[in-house]
């Protein structure tokens, strides 16, 4: 199935995988065959070898998972079912069953130019336990601290690539690593996100003035001016941005 999956009706591989098994299924004629070349290729298997019975969905699951690990998907909060898979794509599910669940192995997905999202061809629901076991190589445990969400967030996080499996508050962050990610929410939302008071701004539109009146020996004060300083460690923000650790 994983090989060729013109062989699958629908899109949950164990369903599938069972059918097949059964007898019941359009391909299983098909199967049955490449089923019968496959293990002519195993040595010891005699020409009567038949398919396992069963078609578990732990086992669909954990071949599923070994095959394409990057494919491991988690369904995001609050947007099912959209699912982000640990390589980061983000993908959405069509079969209600599978679009319930927490956790699948992804056997094929696609994406179709333009789209949003890409979208699962074949799965087969999983859990937390069979992913971090299949997908061992892509587990992660770092500190980070950026902008985002419109302030600093220090954090432990444990990743399976790109899905977060656990995060915590850091208490006590890089001071380097706070700075540049408080540098970072002034160039994205400008200095409005400092305390200006109003003896502040009379200086800056005075400067402002003489800038415009009297030229380069007066320093530009506009926004990129005023944001451009931030890149200097030794710079006029040195000071609050040493002692800062949160946007207020």
């Amino acid at each position: 199935l994983l090989d060729d999956d013109t062989l699958a009706a629908g899109s949950d591989l164990a369903a599938e995988l069972r059918g097949l098994r059964a007898g019941s299924h359009p391909a299983t004629g098909r199967w049955r065959a490449e089923v019968a070349r496959l293990a002519r290729l195993v040595p010891g298997s005699g020409p009567g070898t038949r398919p396992a019975p069963g078609g578990g969905r732990a086992e669909a699951a954990l071949v599923a998972g070994l095959a394409h690990p990057e494919r491991i998907a988690r369904r995001r909060s609050g947007e099912a079912p959209v699912f982000l898979m640990a390589g980061g794509t983000a993908v959405e599910v069509g079969d209600a069953g599978l679009g319930a669940q927490e956790w699948l192995a992804v056997a094929v997905a696609d994406r179709t130019p333009g789209a949003a999202h890409g979208r699962v061809r074949l799965a087969v629901a999983a859990d937390r336990a069979l992913a971090e076991e299949v997908a061992a190589a892509l587990l992660t445990e770092a500190e980070e601290v950026a902008w985002a969400d419109g302030d600093v967030r220090a954090r432990r996080v444990r990743r399976l690539g790109a899905i977060v499996l656990e995060e915590r508050p850091l208490r006590e962050p890089d001071p380097a690593l706070v700075r540049e990610a408080l540098v970072t929410g002034l160039r994205a939302e400008g200095t409005g996100l400092l305390h200006w008071s109003a003896a502040d701004r009379a200086l800056r539109a005075r400067l402002a003035f003489l800038h415009r009146t009297l030229g380069e020996e007066w320093p530009g004060v506009a926004e990129e001016d005023v944001l451009a300083g931030t890149a200097d460690p030794a710079g006029w923000l040195s000071a609050p941005l040493a002692a800062a650790r949160r946007r207020a």
